[in-house]
């Protein structure tokens, strides 16, 4: 269902959702305030953000298990929640939606799959968290502003981290150390200051948001075995200059390098099928680029506000302008 599509239609009581959609977007539901019941079907697996915010009369929703992301806020400011007993909110396949409770130290529950954007987000009370294995996705803001969080127990086989999981926590901050990496081969966070980065061998992901604002990076080695770029993961990094992108990763995802100002070569290869929005927005010393046959899918705005000077080769092509490679791809 669309994003925001019935955000606001305060007199809407009660809805059917069709059996055939599987995602209900961001926003889709917000503050619809006389909402009063919902029957999710079982063919969803994804609720967005903030999806039915400040439904302050919805007290019954009906939540298959097939459920397995459930964004941040989805459920704020709604009866359902607000009466929710219990100091661990759970919904669909094993989600943890929200912790409510005000224990220093916690323990998540065994069989808990994800923790929901948000969860812990701005909780001052608690200091440490056991995260049991069963975990394998973290999501956005999880645990940020839990500014007295100093013990965190990460299960090794963790897959996927949201941006700002960790933000502003004691944790973060006080680790010691250039590369914290955590989980399956993680890098959550470069914590060096130096010109020069060197990814270590066997890291599998950069998470999202990794290098975001490292100013003085001038270069970065990114092994083989990484396969996956996070959103944002070299965002703001004003005087990096050049990347190789290694084989195995198939997505350039968005903002992956949003104002490199300073970035004059990107080697991209045949592995990558995807390059997402603003994946170069702001790259003003780009002067070219080739981007692989392999290329399919192409998102929005990937070189806004680069150099006018920017030639793009695609498929035997060499474009003299964004404009002029905007209008071969996209028509």
């Amino acid at each position: 269902m669309g994003g925001g599509v019935f955000n606001g239609c305060r007199s809407l009581k009660e809805i059917a959702i069709p059996d055939e959609i599987n995602v209900i977007n961001d926003c889709t539901f917000m503050n619809c305030s006389s909402l009063e019941k919902i029957d999710i079907p079982k063919n969803v697996r994804k609720i967005g953000r903030m999806a039915f915010q400040n439904c302050e009369m919805l007290a019954e929703i009906s939540l298959p298990d097939t459920i397995e992301e459930v964004g941040d806020n989805a459920f704020d400011n709604t009866k359902w929640y607000n009466d929710y007993k219990g100091d661990f909110v759970i919904t669909g396949k094993n989600v943890l939606y929200k912790y409510k409770g005000s224990a220093e130290n916690v323990i998540i529950p065994n069989g808990i799959t994800t923790v929901a954007g948000a969860a812990f987000a701005d909780n001052k009370d608690i200091k440490s968290v056991n995260i049991p294995d069963s975990v394998c996705s973290i999501g956005f803001g999880a645990f940020c502003g839990c500014v007295n969080l100093a013990v965190i127990k990460l299960p090794a086989g963790i897959a996927d981290i949201g941006i700002n999981a960790f933000m502003n926590t004691k944790w973060l901050d006080n680790y010691k150390g250039d590369y914290l990496i955590i989980g399956n081969g993680i890098l959550y966070r470069y914590m060096g200051k130096d010109t020069k980065a060197v990814i270590p061998e066997n890291t599998a992901q950069i998470a999202p948001n990794a290098f975001y604002g490292c100013e003085k990076l001038k270069s970065v080695k990114i092994p083989n075995s990484v396969v996956s770029i996070g959103k944002g993961a070299f965002q703001s990094c004003a005087s990096l200059k050049s990347v190789v992108i290694p084989k195995g990763v198939t997505v350039i995802n968005s903002w992956t390098f949003c104002d490199c100002k300073k970035l004059e070569e990107v080697v991209i290869p045949d592995t990558v099928t995807k390059i997402s929005d603003a994946a170069f927005e702001g790259c003003k010393k780009l002067g070219s680029i080739i981007i692989p046959d392999s290329v399919e899918v192409f998102g929005e705005g990937i070189f806004d506000k680069c150099g006018k000077a920017l030639k793009i080769t695609y498929k035997n092509n060499t474009y003299e302008s964004v404009e002029d490679f905007e209008n071969a791809v996209f028509g």
